[in-house]
């Protein structure tokens, strides 16, 4: 199942990373996948919506290292950042997470619906 691609909202590119139903080794490989689209972005260019819907997510210091790592990786090359579908405790970790980071442009959208986000993003642009 690919996990990361572009979707186009009002003609906008937003890169979805598709992390539904994944576990910690998919969301893992994820990551790099994501990476590797990412790097090859303009600065400060990039719209992200990740949805971690029914997503393992467990307090797993592999999980939490790679996601400070992802989340550093990509601080050059992301103008916002909008997550759906997480818990309210990962969400906890997870702003953790991005804190340490020195990330500002990441937030977590209550509602859980992905064209919503998707407006969400391209108001950002």
């Amino acid at each position: 199942m690919e996990r990361v691609y572009f979707l186009e909202h009002k003609t906008i590119p937003v890169l979805f990373t598709d992390y539904k139903k994944a576990s910690i080794a998919e969301i893992l490989h994820a990551y790099e996948d994501a990476k590797k689209i990412i790097a090859k972005q303009p600065p400060a260019s990039l719209l992200i919506l990740s949805d971690f819907t029914n997503a393992e997510i467990a307090a797993s210091l592999t999980l939490m290292e790679a996601t400070k790592s992802y989340l550093n990786h990509n601080r050059p090359y992301v103008k916002f950042t909008a997550i759906i579908g997480m818990a309210k405790v990962a969400q906890t970790i997870g702003i953790t997470l991005i804190r340490a980071t020195g990330r500002n442009n990441v937030v977590f959208l209550e509602n859980n619906d992905q064209e919503e986000a998707l407006e969400f993003l391209v108001q950002k642009r």
